[in-house]
């Protein structure tokens, strides 16, 4: 392929890092051909890895923490598989419930610490999901 697309890309990071991203990307690509490339150093350690996984067909790669990678022969045929990967490792947004502000600033009291201006900073905190293990 002519035209190779490297992006960092939310949606397939938070996939990537899963202890199982192989069996969920695997799900969602189903029918592609793709390589998953476990992390490596960027440089030589991941142009290495990146060789031990690739073989003929792939036209993606799914860099464990780290991206998507895509190819193809034009421009916009790189671009279109772009879109529709990013389509298919998509994942909406989660809702959060409101952070306990008054419980939050009493908890705090006079120790010199202080709330974040954007309410949101605390979704990690209160995420279910983000605290698991």
């Amino acid at each position: 392929q002519r035209v190779v697309l490297h992006v960092h890309c939310v949606d397939t990071i938070s996939l990537a890092v899963q202890a199982d991203c192989e069996a969920q990307i695997a799900k969602r690509l189903d029918g592609l051909e793709w390589a998953y490339v476990p992390y490596r150093r960027p440089g030589l350690p991941l142009a290495q890895g990146i060789a031990e996984r690739l073989r003929p067909g792939v036209d993606m790669l799914i860099l464990a923490n780290h991206g998507l990678v895509v190819a193809a022969e034009t421009v916009a045929g790189a671009e279109a598989l772009l879109r529709r990967v990013t389509g298919l490792l998509a994942r909406p947004p989660r809702e959060v419930a409101e952070p306990n502000l008054a419980a939050l600033t009493a908890l705090i009291g006079r120790t010199g610490y202080r709330l974040p201006a954007d309410v949101e900073a605390h979704a990690a905190a209160i995420d279910p999901e983000s605290c698991r293990t």
